[in-house]
């Protein structure tokens, strides 16, 4: 899809994916900080949509997404001490979510 910029950068921007039905998985291998870190999640949705996130069975928390026209970021912050390799499950509890791109950054600290 192409829609806009959620950095308000004046562009459009292309990006695919591949929706998650409510109850199933998505689990992807990462590379964790040392520190703290965030969880940042290009998608759109249609519907509000809550995703449960989760590192080897440890919850790390719950993402809100609310309707939009546009691509999205939420982002979610990660503790210190995770696994440098880091398999993140992410479990739409509520609605569906469309899965197009995922990262983590450190914080910093």
């Amino acid at each position: 899809r192409v829609l806009a910029d959620p950095g308000d950068r004046g562009r459009d921007l292309f990006d695919a994916g591949r929706v998650i039905p409510g109850g199933q998985r998505e689990t992807a291998r990462l590379r964790a900080p040392r520190g703290k870190g965030r969880l940042i999640v290009r998608t759109v949705v249609g519907q509000k949509a809550v995703l449960e996130v989760s590192a080897g069975g440890r919850p790390l928390g719950t993402m809100a997404l609310k309707p939009t026209r546009g691509w999205i970021e939420p982002s979610l912050d990660l503790p210190a001490g995770l696994p440098a390799e880091l398999d993140l499950t992410l479990v739409p509890i509520e609605g569906e979510w469309l899965d197009t791109h995922l990262w983590i950054v450190a914080s910093g600290e």
